[in-house]
């Protein structure tokens, strides 16, 4: 999916999480791009039934993420 958000483009793509899982973005490669600074040009939202990792330009990267089943449901 993308779009347009203020002008720049936004790229926005699945990352393959269940949507009751807690999804933690570990980092991004390389790890000083000043272009790609979390919440104002990537992120991660819960869709209707998965997660997704969008970018906003400038912001070109390498993000990974890590897929967490939430402990209070095994409880």
């Amino acid at each position: 999916m993308d779009g347009k958000s203020g002008g720049k483009l936004r790229l926005a793509c699945p990352i393959r999480c269940p949507k009751d899982y807690e999804v933690h973005v570990l980092n991004k490669i390389p790890s000083s791009n000043r272009k790609c600074i979390k919440y104002y040009t990537y992120g991660k939202y819960q869709g209707e039934h998965e997660w997704y990792i969008w970018m906003l330009e400038p912001c070109m990267s390498t993000i990974s993420t890590h897929c967490r089943y939430p402990e209070d449901v095994l409880i």
